[in-house]
């Protein structure tokens, strides 16, 4: 810092320093409890995951164990065991409408009730060649549409009537992440392109694009925001470097990388959940393909 009064300071003097943040005031992460070691880690090729229901956040194991996170203690807590089938399940997607769970796996959906601890089998998701996987998730409106991310078909499932809708197709080539600001779904492609969805219209439409060079991303909605993790230029994955974050502004259509580094141990398949203002992350792999079980906040 440099002082050019030409009186100089003195040590009596106090100097106050201001930081101007564009875009509000900085966010930041905090380490939490990590998940328990005996239930999320089991070496490689197990996939983890974390959803949000209500006001709390939920870690699903592959083991087949539920488990919840308390944040006035900092602490995770067994709910129970998944339906029996589920354990063997593909989890192509995890989700919430309206304080209720939802995990749909190898086609079969099922709800689970936070208050009750009960789960209850709804209708199948469509399978087979014209809908291979539901790797998207847009919550609009109390109504879930789900993106492919192999065959860029969308469909819409309606809790409410248990039912599914073909919708219009994504217009990009193969959705890897998405988040929603303001009732409008975004989803971004393997090479950083960004599509708006208009579930009104039906419609798909292009927006500002990421950098080329951005990796396993994952994506989560904060303060009228959307964020992306990713490995920018692959050196969390090969150097053991940090997952970058980017932030994007619908109203001036426009990323830019922040200063908060995604500090956990996670370089790819990192979840996310936003609850109540504060975003939770953690799990995925670590750059030797292991499990990470790390958990942090970001608020």
């Amino acid at each position: 810092m440099k002082v050019t009064d030409a009186s100089g300071l003195f040590s009596k003097d106090t100097v106050i320093v201001i930081v101007n943040h564009s875009n509000g005031a900085a966010a930041q992460w905090t380490k939490l409890l990590s998940l328990p070691e005996k239930e999320f880690f089991f070496g490689s090729n197990h996939i983890n995951f974390l959803i949000g229901i209500g006001d709390k956040v939920f870690g699903v194991s592959k083991n087949g164990s539920f488990w919840y996170y308390d944040a006035q203690t900092n602490g995770w807590f067994e709910k129970g065991e998944l339906p029996t089938l589920m354990v063997s399940s593909n989890f192509s997607v995890v989700f919430s409408v309206d304080n209720t769970g939802y995990l749909i796996g190898n086609g079969t959906c099922r709800q689970y009730n936070a208050v009750t601890g009960r789960w209850t089998t709804k209708n199948n998701a469509p399978v087979g060649p014209d809908h291979v996987d539901y790797s998207v998730p847009l919550v609009i409106d109390n109504k879930v549409y789900l993106v492919g991310s192999t065959n860029n078909l969308v469909t819409l499932y309606d809790p409410s009537a248990d039912t599914y809708t073909k919708k219009t197709s994504f217009r990009g080539a193969g959705a890897v992440a998405g988040f929603v600001v303001g009732g409008e779904g975004y989803c971004i492609q393997k090479d950083g392109k960004c599509w708006k969805y208009d579930h009104l219209t039906d419609s798909w439409r292009q927006k500002a694009n990421l950098p080329l060079s951005i990796y396993n991303m994952s994506a989560f909605s904060l303060n009228d925001y959307g964020y992306i993790i990713g490995d920018l230029n692959r050196t969390a994955y090969n150097q053991s470097g940090r997952m970058k974050v980017w932030r994007y502004d619908p109203s001036a259509d426009q990323w830019k990388q922040i200063e908060e580094d995604y500090p956990g141990q996670g370089v790819y398949e990192v979840r996310t959940v936003s609850l109540n203002g504060i975003v939770y992350a953690g799990l995925g792999y670590t750059s030797a393909d292991k499990d990470a079980i790390d958990f942090w906040s970001f608020k």
